[in-house]
């Protein structure tokens, strides 16, 4: 598949062609007087169409978003300096501002060959720093540290920002999408995903090759089998499934029924979304061995193919994990990403590991503190001990003990509030 990205710009067009492959550039001088980075992305692509022959052409409008100046930059990102660069306005404009939240976004619009369009969306969440920081980025870059991180996108290595970055979701919705619109051969797995794991990984690698694309349907109520109590939510499955499978289609198809989920009945749905395509279910022998009591068979069997693979050869299962969470283990199972929302969430009674904790924790503290934090944890474990306390919640409370050292007086009360740490008091009633 071959794409005719709108710029002349050498950096994203490196960026673009190391997620999307085979990607050329064509120069495109326009007035980009949209009201919206959506329409923006349309007027660059639609003046490139003409040059497109064959190709997908593709064209971005990014910016950033501060929530303090009310969306600002936002489209105008570009060309917001007024006599001074784009992030020094926007340091100069939140200072004393405790509110640092933005976001970095990215639309694209694609033509297709046979003249379809539409457009993708994607954000990173993030905040702004109180000075530049880093030097292998551009634009706003150095002011911008996304969450979960403690550096900004110009202190990121490439791999780590493209993994993140507004402009790399954006890029794989717009791969799904094409991959939604021109599918001919799609493969389906289904289950509860409770967790996803390397487990339904692997199943998924066994066979994602040979196929225009693969969607991934968590199921809401599952017809075989209660979900065991103390499940997270519906809406949090769905959210650990779509971290687990990035580059999958993660379907809501089934998650907010509030009935039994039949795989006939979503076979069905989908048809009518993907007309010209063909669906394959992906299953271990287990499931394959029980198909004919499965509710509407015959049709099935008609209108489905089905592909096999060996229990015997999954790493573990969900049953298995949701055993060793909470004994500090069972992480290098889940991918990074699900792994951080289990914790933050703490589903599964998970207790973390203890060399994850740490590596984690460093992110928010100053070298200078590490010593510090050590002698605290070497201390506090020493006196559980003798004390008879809780060893592993002490030391935990030890490795975190100064983990908001560097909140302002508001995020401190906000961050109390949240986890309701604190009572109503006038103090924070002014947050």
């Amino acid at each position: 598949m071959r794409y005719l990205l709108a710029t002349g710009n050498k950096h994203k067009l490196r960026e673009f062609a190391a997620m999307l492959g085979n990607v050329d550039c064509s120069e495109c001088e326009v007035e980009e007087d949209g009201g919206t980075f959506e329409a923006n992305a349309l007027i660059k692509v639609r003046a490139i169409a003409s040059r497109a022959d064959g190709a997908y052409c593709i064209a971005d409008d990014s910016g950033l978003c501060v929530d303090a100046l009310d969306g600002a930059p936002g489209i105008y990102s570009a060309r917001y300096g007024r006599g001074e660069s784009g992030p020094a306005r926007v340091l100069r404009e939140l200072d004393g501002i405790a509110n640092r939240k933005a976001q970095m976004v990215t639309a694209i619009a694609c033509i297709m060959p046979d003249g379809r369009e539409f457009t993708v969306r994607g954000e990173c969440e993030g905040e702004i720093t109180a000075e530049p920081r880093g030097y292998d980025g551009f634009g706003y870059d150095p002011i911008f540290i996304p969450r979960g991180y403690s550096r900004t996108n110009a202190e990121l290595t490439e791999s780590e920002k493209n993994a993140i970055s507004g402009r790399s979701v954006a890029i794989r919705m717009l791969r799904r999408e094409v991959a939604r619109l021109t599918a001919r051969n799609v493969l389906i797995m289904g289950g509860t995903f409770n967790p996803p794991h390397d487990g339904h990984e692997y199943l998924l690698r066994t066979a994602i090759a040979e196929y225009d694309l693969a969607i991934v349907i968590p199921t809401g109520v599952p017809p075989h089998k209660r979900l065991p109590d103390g499940s997270p939510s519906n809406l949090e499955r769905l959210e650990m499934t779509r971290l687990a499978f990035p580059d999958c289609e993660v379907s809501d198809i089934e998650i907010f029924r509030n009935e039994p989920s039949y795989t006939a009945d979503t076979i069905r749905e989908l048809g009518e979304k993907y007309p010209s395509a063909e669906f394959t279910l992906l299953m271990g022998n287990d499931m394959y061995d029980s198909l004919p009591q499965w509710y509407d068979y015959a049709w099935l069997r008609e209108h489905v193919k089905f592909r096999m693979v060996g229990r015997d050869a999954v790493p573990t299962t969900s049953t298995r994990l949701r055993e060793l969470l909470p004994q500090r283990q069972g992480r290098e199972l889940l991918t990074s990403e699900v792994y951080v929302y289990v914790v933050k969430h703490r589903l599964y009674g998970v207790k973390p590991e203890f060399a994850w904790l740490w590596a984690t924790a460093m992110k928010w503290y100053d070298e200078s503190r590490l010593p510090h934090i050590l002698a605290t944890e070497s201390l506090a474990v020493r006196l559980a001990e003798r004390w008879g306390a809780d060893v592993e919640e002490t030391r935990t409370a030890a490795l975190l003990h100064d983990i908001t050292k560097k909140f302002d007086r508001k995020t401190h009360l906000t961050t109390l509030r949240d986890y309701g740490i604190i009572a109503e008091t006038p103090e924070s009633d002014n947050i």
